[in-house]
């Protein structure tokens, strides 16, 4: 899935809350760059939120530890059925190390990419209709719960990745 992609990359510059609007992602294809330095071992962090990116709450892709040292990639289009699948990262995340991750979705399948390195494949037919994700949240759920405690987030150096050299704006 490499170069014209449409995306959307964090910046702490222009939304310093880790929580807003986002733009750039369609209804059948996107990619969503940011930097992570987890501040809570991946082993403890049962039940926190990576990122979540929604439209109206309603369709989504949301990626959180769904147990320890387990990593759930999700998503909710338009199908009305979630799809998702998990990642063992023992050994992969460490507290206190910048990572580059990537969410990249087309017409047949989203992958998740930590460091250059693919860690999850979704093989499902993504379509957004009308409400791809156009709101934001980095380190909870969209309801602000469920907190990646003393982790942050910011602006990624994505060399190890093919992204845009556009002037087209994150947040």
């Amino acid at each position: 899935m490499a170069g014209g992609f449409p995306e959307w990359r964090y910046d702490p510059r222009i939304a310093q809350h880790r929580a807003g609007s986002c733009s750039g992602l369609t209804a059948r294809r996107g990619r969503v760059l940011f930097q992570m330095t987890p501040g809570t071992a991946p082993a403890s962090a049962s039940s926190m939120f990576i990122g979540d990116w929604r439209n109206k709450s309603t369709h989504y892709i949301k990626s959180w530890f769904s147990g320890a040292s387990t990593v759930t990639l999700a998503f909710l289009d338009l199908s009305g059925s979630e799809r998702s699948t998990t990642w063992d990262c023992t050994g992969s995340l460490a507290s206190g190390t910048a990572y580059e991750m990537k969410i990249e979705y087309d017409r047949t399948v989203m992958k998740m990419y930590v460091d250059g390195t693919l860690v999850i494949t979704l093989s499902y037919d993504v379509d957004f209709g009308n409400a791809p994700p156009d709101q934001f949240t980095l380190g909870t759920d969209y309801l602000g719960a469920n907190a990646y405690t003393s982790t942050t987030y910011t602006f990624p150096d994505m060399k190890i990745y093919d992204f845009q050299d556009g002037s087209d704006k994150a947040g």
